[in-house]
């Protein structure tokens, strides 16, 4: 297909890319190789799939652009996922802040300029062109610029295999988005009043180590606080 690629927006061949890397789906899969995709869209019930949601929307060179990105990405979580759990509060990991602040905006922009139904009541609004200028100049920008953590949940197999479409929130009067994705709670500050955010939050480049709070839960517990986030007759 011939089309404005999303990101450098030139007239080019498009790929069939992902919205959400292929390596978040990787804990969904069940043993048929399918997993259930949940969505915030009232008419859009818990569904199997097989491949994580794609579209024509980039192509082959800015795929490979934030595939550089996904790369280190999923090596990092997965490092951390090696990380034993002994009732910690969490863990501090040496990690590359340019690629791994640019793999975070690379998720909200996707979602937001994502045509596939699921996502289409998701918008990070004026923010997206920011990001796509910073994603194009491989400029991951200020640590107060569209701030996110990445919380590891622990004890739950439900927290584990669930992925769910980015939903937009308030929390402490800051706009946020939030998903879990890969056993990972997402949670990105996108209010324009980020820089009254407290240090002590544990957000990416505000530390020189990475802080990755870990999130004891059961299925139970963890299911009823996804439903809370959801739309309520989601998971009924």
């Amino acid at each position: 297909m011939i089309g404005p690629c999303a990101l450098c927006q030139h007239e080019r061949k498009l790929c069939r890319s992902h919205v959400l890397p292929e390596f978040m789906y990787a804990k969904s899969y069940d043993e048929n190789g399918t997993f259930i995709s949940l969505s915030s869209h009232p008419q859009r019930k818990p569904r199997p799939f097989q491949v994580g949601a794609r579209e024509h929307m980039l192509c082959s060179e800015c795929e490979g652009r934030l595939s550089v990105y996904e790369a280190y990405s999923a090596d990092l979580l997965r490092s951390i996922d090696a990380i034993p759990y002994q009732g910690q509060k969490g863990a501090e990991v040496e990690y590359d802040y340019h690629r791994f602040k640019l793999f975070g905006l690379s998720l909200l922009w996707r979602s937001h300029v994502s045509r596939l139904h699921d996502y289409q009541r998701f918008s990070v609004g004026p923010l997206a062109e920011d990001m796509r200028r910073m994603l194009l100049a491989d400029d991951p920008g200020s640590a107060r610029m569209c701030p996110f953590t990445a919380a590891r949940f622990v004890g739950s197999e439900a927290a584990q295999h669930t992925i769910h479409v980015p939903v937009n929130l308030k929390l402490n009067g800051q706009h946020v988005v939030f998903f879990p994705a890969f056993g990972y709670q997402w949670l990105f500050v996108t209010s324009r009043r980020s820089h009254s955010i407290p240090d002590s939050w544990p957000l990416v480049g505000f530390t020189d180590k990475l802080v990755v709070p870990f999130e004891p839960t059961t299925d139970a517990r963890f299911m009823a606080w996804l439903k809370s986030k959801m739309t309520p007759d989601l998971l009924n």
